[in-house]
């Protein structure tokens, strides 16, 4: 009896089969994972950059060590320009008129020297110690001023992205290290005559301010019914740059 006793013991400590059966499936049952939003994938944060990264980033950007396709020397560069005719004025009939004339030019942009300012400043702007060393020596001295200790760039090293154009009026500026003082752009117009079935060649000089916006240039007329007739031209453009 004492033997039966215990063995009953043993089953009931066991439990029975169907239990055994039971617990086999419960362990075989995969049970789905649930996560805390912490233990999510969290996207990463976009990097920030300190402003020393982004001072040298701007100097990266803008300046080059070979000039742009369209750069003549030190201060001029070549590019294109569209315009319509604002007021043109006929000296042969003293008229002034406001044809629907439209034109495109090649213009010769004039930059000048483009300050960077003093050493602190050109710093401020990403410009290295080594930069500066080299500017006080760039053709004998030309682009540092010894008595005011102000640096400045030739056109040919700035990049085509840091210099101004007609897209930039209004906007900041602050990564634009070049803008054009004015330019000589000769444009030739063109006007459909509304009782000729000629087109009306129109060439002018113009010069251009405030990056191409606002031009004012003499010209004659070519071909039209005015033909031989010198005039005076106010017109408003679009610079672009190669």
């Amino acid at each position: 009896m004492r033997t039966v006793a215990l063995l009953l013991l043993f089953l009931i400590g066991l439990g029975s089969p169907a239990s055994w059966v039971a617990t086999a499936r419960a362990e075989s049952v995969e049970v789905p994972k649930i996560y805390s939003r912490d233990q999510k994938p969290l996207v990463p944060a976009p990097k920030i950059l300190s402003e020393e990264q982004e001072q040298l980033m701007l100097r990266d950007k803008c300046l080059m060590a070979r000039p742009a396709f369209g750069d003549l020397g030190n201060y001029w560069s070549v590019g294109v320009t569209a315009s319509i005719q604002a007021v043109k004025y006929t000296f042969g009939t003293k008229q002034a008129s406001s044809a629907a004339s439209t034109g495109a030019g090649v213009a010769f942009r004039y930059y000048g020297k483009s300050p960077l300012g003093t050493e602190d400043a050109a710093k401020e702007l990403g410009f290295r110690k080594a930069d500066l060393e080299a500017l006080e020596k760039l053709e004998g001295g030309k682009f540092y001023d010894q008595t005011t200790g102000n640096y400045s760039l030739p056109i040919n090293k700035i990049s085509t992205t840091c210099r101004a154009t007609t897209s930039d009026i209004g906007k900041d500026r602050t990564e634009k290290l070049a803008s054009s003082i004015f330019s000589l752009t000769p444009t030739v117009f063109y006007v459909k005559q509304a009782s000729e079935n000629d087109i009306s060649l129109q060439p002018a000089l113009l010069i251009g301010f405030f990056d191409d916006i606002v031009s004012v240039g003499p010209g004659f007329n070519l071909t039209g019914p005015e033909k031989g007739k010198v005039f005076l031209v106010l017109s408003l453009g679009y610079g672009f740059k190669f």
